[in-house]
């Protein structure tokens, strides 16, 4: 559909009443997990816990209730279709329904027993988000069929729509925000335990490593968290902002597993305490299908390649300097004039 194709950024003149919802949630997380961890953690439970249920009741109801039909589920499939850049931009998509997965890693020196909970939490929460990502897209088919879902934005306000009427499918749109906020929630409370680590090897702004001593949080790293995630909001278009951080979502992503079989072929002899099932098929696989996507993505969208190419050499810049190679050719040319 067209919205693979957004452009980046967007004025800022002039925010709608989403846009200005949308900091006001983001600046309500970066508060609460101001407050301490304890907060941050059984405000974020009790979110996901009542996204869980809700999508599960909106599932059985569908199912068992909804005006659907199973002939949806026989429509015609063309195996080129998975071979199209369509389908590799689309994927992108897809990937947030995942980008989870690793989350709890960032989070592992606070984490009880992290040894065995890490894997553990990585291997139950990854299942159940498969077993529920297939169970809400039953419903959409059962709801609507194929042909009826090109071009459709809002595809569960559509399937809410088809089978329980025009008003479900508004409620159901309001769900799906809600939904959404454990996600925001999630994103603010891990995203800076890694500006916090970084900062702690010397690799990012040292400000950044400091903890509160009455909540013990990172307290700078939360707050440039949030702004920065603002900022972002503030200037991108929606789907223009998923493609643009879903591309170097990937990218990293590649990069942290290609590291992962780097440093195994490096230190044959280091010390295992996890191992990746089906090494090195997995990984393997994983790269490649990873490459494709970005690949897809950068002909599909070229703007949001160059914004996504300009913000890694802002963050290269960032990192050359906290790690002294910057200052010192700085410092060199200083002393040199």
């Amino acid at each position: 559909g067209s919205y693979v194709t957004g452009t980046l950024p967007a004025p800022l003149s002039h925010p709608g009443t989403p846009t200005l919802l949308a900091v006001g949630i983001i600046a309500f997380f970066t508060w609460a997990h101001l407050q301490g961890i304890l907060f941050g953690i059984r405000m974020h439970n009790v979110l996901t816990l009542l996204k869980i249920v809700l999508i599960l009741f909106l599932v059985g109801a569908g199912l068992a209730w909804g005006n659907g039909s199973l002939e949806h589920f026989k429509a015609p499939f063309t195996y080129t279709h998975l071979f199209s850049q369509k389908f590799a931009t689309s994927l992108i998509f897809v990937s947030f329904a995942y980008s989870g997965w690793n989350a709890c890693v960032y989070l592992g020196s606070e984490i009880k027993n992290a040894p065995r909970n890490i894997p553990l939490s990585i291997v139950t929460a990854t299942l159940a988000v498969i077993v529920i990502y297939l169970l809400v897209n039953v419903v959409y088919i059962y709801a609507l069929p194929p042909q009826d879902m090109f071009g459709v934005k809002e595809i569960g306000s559509a399937a809410a729509a088809r089978l329980f009427g025009e008003t479900a499918g508004s409620l159901f749109a309001i769900v799906i925000a809600f939904c959404l906020l454990s996600a925001v929630s999630s994103m603010i409370m891990i995203g800076p335990r890694v500006y916090y680590a970084m900062a702690q090897d010397r690799l990012f702004l040292r400000l950044l490593g400091n903890v509160s001593r009455t909540r013990h949080v990172p307290t700078y790293a939360i707050i440039l968290q949030g702004v920065v995630a603002i900022l972002l909001v503030l200037t991108a278009t929606f789907y223009a902002l998923l493609i643009y951080v879903g591309f170097l979502l990937a990218i990293f992503s590649s990069l942290t597993v290609a590291g992962m079989v780097l440093l195994r072929s490096k230190r044959p002899d280091g010390p295992r305490p996890y191992r990746t099932w089906g090494y090195p098929l997995t990984p393997a696989f994983f790269l490649i299908g990873n490459a494709w996507i970005v690949v897809c993505s950068i002909r599909n969208n070229l703007t949001a390649f160059i914004w996504g190419v300009i913000t890694v050499a802002a963050g290269l810049l960032i990192y050359e300097y906290c790690d002294g190679r910057l200052r010192k050719v700085l410092s060199f040319r200083r002393d040199t004039r």
